[in-house]
Formats: structure tokens, C-alpha cells, sequence
């Protein structure tokens, strides 16, 4: 919504135009939900009526109360990138549209918009790097919340078909293979080094995040449930072998230097004796 400051007046005051549209929007929703209420509960009468009412008066005055000491609390922390949170919150929102051209139905995905828009803000907004250092505080439980919900629709049980079981080792050998042929195949047409040709498709293995969206929006295909519980299986496959298999390559390709062997059972003693002075 634009704050649009154009006013009118009423006994010399200024009265902004938003304020005025969310009294009235806030005031058609409690009135339909009044209407509501009184077709669908038997015996409503003036008593209830009242209570509703001050109900509803109440709370729509405590909720802009409570949003007005939020906003007051946290605008000195995001008053210099405000207009692009607006910018990511209404393109959030027009993801959600939806609409019709002759028998096609188009929609935008959720997802894709979410990646695009992230990808355009910190390309384009100059603070995005202290914006994104101060939601990484927040990306851990985020992180868990995600994962532990993704694992808890993995159905084991649809596994013990040979057919859904097969699809899935189909699918992690074929989706390998791309990786690493592609990989080797662009560097090679590049002139990459020989160390990236190598093994810069087995880095690119990992699977969770993006893949774990997708089997969401798969989910409402006719076929979705052995679709999700695919990619969710090679997602746990991939999750298990793709980073060692990673720090392994870029060890390989001297991107990283390989950690000294240590061991529980011997003391990690440097070759020089340390002086503390």
C-alpha cells in the first residue's frame, strides 16, 4: 500500500488518506464477519450483538496500538532499505496472483519469484549485505523448522515399492551423471583447468533446499505424493555423500588445504615446542 499523504480536511485538520482506507477496510471486514455470525448462530440477539461489537472494538484498537510500538521499536533498524522490503513484500504478493486467459489457468510460483526477487535485491540494493548479516541470526532456526517439517512427509513405507524405489536410484544415478558430464562438458568448451573439469561436478551434487521447494509444489500433481517422497528420499542420499564428496573434490583441486589427520587416542603436539613468552 502507498503511504499517499494527499488529504482532506475536516475542521482544519489533515487526515491522510490511508488512514482513512484502513478505518474503512478494517470496518467492511468486522461488518461481514457481524453478518456472519448473526445468520449462522442460533438465537443471536441484542446481547450477543453487543458482546461482538465490543469485541471487535476492542481488539481493532489494541492491534494498530500494538503494530504502531512495533513499528516505532524497529524503524531506526530497516529505515534505510524501507522501500525495499516494500519492494520484496509486493512482489511476494504478486506471486500469489492468479488468473485466467481462455482455457489456460497462469499463476506464478512461490518459489521461483522468491529466488528472482532475492536475486534482484542484492544485486541491485546497496545495503543488502548489512541486511542479510542481520538475517542470518535468524536463518538457523528457519533452517530446522524447514528441514524437520520436510523430513516429518517422508513416507518410508511407499520406499518398499520396487517401482517408486527403482525411480529413485534412476533418478540420483541419471541426476549425477548430468551434473558431472555437464560440468565437464562446459569447462571443457571454456578451457577451464583440468583440476575444475575434474571436479567441479562432483561439488555440484548436494541437494536440499530448492529441491525440497519443489517437491512442494509437486505435491499437488495428481502424482504428487510418489513425486515428494522421491525427491525427499535423494535429498536424504545426497545429504549423507554430497558434502563429503565436495570437500573432498576441492581438497583434490587445491581450492582448500585438507585438515591434519588427528586422533583421540594421540595428542595433537606441535613438531616445535610453543613458547608462551
Amino acid at each position: 500500500m502507498f503511504l499517499c499523504y494527499n488529504s482532506i480536511d475536516e475542521g482544519g485538520d489533515r487526515v491522510p488518506v490511508t488512514i482513512l482506507l484502513i478505518a474503512v477496510s478494517l470496518a467492511m471486514d468486522a461488518f461481514a464477519v457481524s453478518v456472519s455470525c448473526g445468520i449462522s448462530v442460533p438465537g443471536f440477539g441484542v446481547r450477543q450483538a453487543a458482546r461482538v461489537g465490543l469485541w471487535f472494538g476492542l481488539f481493532q484498537f489494541l492491534m494498530p496500538l500494538t503494530g504502531w510500538a512495533l513499528g516505532t521499536g524497529v524503524s531506526g533498524c530497516i529505515r534505510a532499505v524501507d522501500h525495499w522490503v516494500a519492494f520484496v513484500l509486493l512482489a511476494v504478493g504478486l506471486s500469489m496472483v492468479s488468473f485466467k486467459v481462455g482455457p489456460i489457468h497462469c499463476s506464478f510460483s512461490l518459489l521461483l519469484v522468491c529466488m528472482m526477487t532475492g536475486t534482484v535485491f542484492c544485486n541491485i540494493c546497496p545495503t543488502s549485505e548489512e541486511l542479510m548479516d542481520r538475517l542470518d541470526r535468524w536463518v538457523s532456526p528457519v533452517n530446522i523448522l524447514f528441514f524437520v517439517l520436510s523430513g516429518a512427509e517422508l513416507d518410508l513405507n511407499i520406499l518398499t515399492n520396487p517401482l517408486v524405489l527403482l525411480i529413485g536410484v534412476v533418478y540420483i544415478l541419471s541426476r549425477s551423471a548430468g551434473k558431472i558430464m555437464g560440468a565437464y562438458g562446459s569447462c571443457r568448451m571454456t578451457h577451464c583447468s583440468t583440476n575444475i573439469q575434474k571436479y567441479l561436478g562432483i561439488t555440484l551434487l548436494p541437494q536440499a533446499g530448492v529441491a525440497l521447494g519443489m517437491a512442494a509444489e509437486a505435491a499437488a500433481l495428481s502424482d504428487g505424493h510418489m513425486v515428494r517422497n522421491v525427491v525427499l528420499f535423494s535429498v536424504l542420499v545426497y545429504e549423507l555423500v554430497g558434502p563429503t564428496l565436495t570437500k573432498l573434490s576441492l581438497a583434490a583441486a587445491g581450492e582448500i588445504a585438507p585438515e591434519g589427520r588427528t586422533s583421540a587416542r594421540t595428542p595433537n603436539v606441535p613438531d616445535e615446542p610453543v613458547s608462551l613468552n
